[in-house]
C-alpha cells in the first residue's frame, strides 16, 4: 500500500481511516497522520540527536514485528504516537515519554475507534452525554484526569511512556499496558551537591539539544505561568542560543 497522508480536512471535521475491517479497528484523524500498512504515526521521533519524520518512524515501526514495537518506541526521544494494527486482532498503542501527542479511543463490541481528538471521538461513538463523575472531579480538583480515566466514560486516553496492547476476543476488547519507562532509585554514593548540579546541568543540556533538533528551526511557543517549569524551558532555549522563541505569560493578573 502506498504511503497515506491524511492531513486536517479543509472543514475542520475530522476524518475515519479503516485500519482493519474485521474486527473493525478505525482512526478518527483531526491532525495530520502518516498511514501506511496498517501502521499510523504522528509527529517525529529523535535518535542519536538526528530527527526522524513521521514516514520514516512508520517504516522503522514496520521494519520490527509487531510484538517489539512498544520496546522499539521506548528507546525513541521525540514527539510521538503509533498505532499498529498489523498484527490480526490486535492493536499496539504507543506513546512517546510525556505524551505530547494525545490518543483517546474507545471499545465498543467488537469496534476500536482510536482518534486524537477526544471530543470528537465522543460525538463520533455517541457517549458525549456519559460523564464519568469521579474523573470530573479530579479534573475540577487537579485539572487533569487519573490514569486512563476521561471525564467521558466511555473515552480512554493513552497514558505517557505507556505501550497498551488490544486484543479483539470476538465481542469485547481486553487490554494490557507496558510501561515503557521506569524511575529506579539508587543511593546517592556519597556525592556533593556540586556533583549533582553538574550532573543535572549535562542532563538538562542533553535534553534540550535534542528538542532543538526536534523543533528543526520552527518557532518555540512557550507559555509563562510564573512558575519553574516553563521559566527553565525558556532558560535553556535561550542558553543554548536557540532564537525562535515566542512567550506569553497566562494565569494570573500580573504574574
Amino acid at each position: 500500500m502506498a504511503p497515506l497522508f491524511v492531513n486536517t480536512p479543509s472543514d475542520g471535521r475530522p476524518r475515519c481511516v479503516e485500519l482493519m475491517a474485521s474486527p473493525s479497528v478505525v482512526l478518527l484523524c483531526s491532525t495530520r497522520w502518516e498511514v501506511q500498512n496498517g501502521v499510523a504515526v504522528r509527529g517525529q521521533g529523535v535518535a542519536d540527536g538526528k530527527r526522524i519524520g513521521a514516514l520514516e518512524l512508520a517504516k522503522l515501526v514496520e521494519s520490527v514485528p509487531p510484538r517489539a514495537v512498544g520496546s522499539l518506541m521506548g528507546k525513541l526521544a521525540g514527539s510521538f504516537a503509533v498505532l499498529d494494527a498489523r498484527e490480526p486482532g490486535v492493536v499496539r498503542l504507543v506513546s512517546d515519554m510525556v505524551s505530547s501527542m494525545p490518543v483517546y479511543y474507545t471499545l465498543d463490541g467488537s469496534r476500536l475507534t482510536v482518534s486524537d481528538d477526544s471530543v470528537a471521538l465522543a460525538q463520533e461513538t455517541g457517549c458525549l452525554s456519559e460523564i464519568d463523575s469521579q474523573a470530573s472531579l479530579a479534573m475540577l480538583l487537579a485539572g487533569f484526569t487519573l490514569g486512563t480515566s476521561t471525564i467521558c466514560r466511555r473515552v480512554h486516553c493513552l497514558q505517557a511512556a505507556e505501550c497498551v496492547v488490544l486484543t479483539c476476543k470476538g465481542s469485547y476488547w481486553a487490554s494490557t499496558q507496558d510501561d515503557l519507562f521506569s524511575w529506579e532509585w539508587r543511593p546517592d554514593g556519597g556525592h556533593t551537591d556540586d556533583y549533582w548540579f553538574s550532573a543535572w546541568s549535562e542532563v538538562l543540556n542533553d535534553e534540550f539539544e535534542d528538542i532543538i533538533t526536534e523543533l528543526d528551526g520552527r518557532t518555540a511557543v512557550i507559555p509563562l505561568s510564573g512558575g519553574h517549569d516553563s521559566t527553565l524551558i525558556l532558560l535553556m532555549l535561550k542558553r543554548l542560543g536557540y532564537e525562535k522563541v515566542v512567550a506569553f505569560s497566562y494565569g494570573r493578573r500580573g504574574n
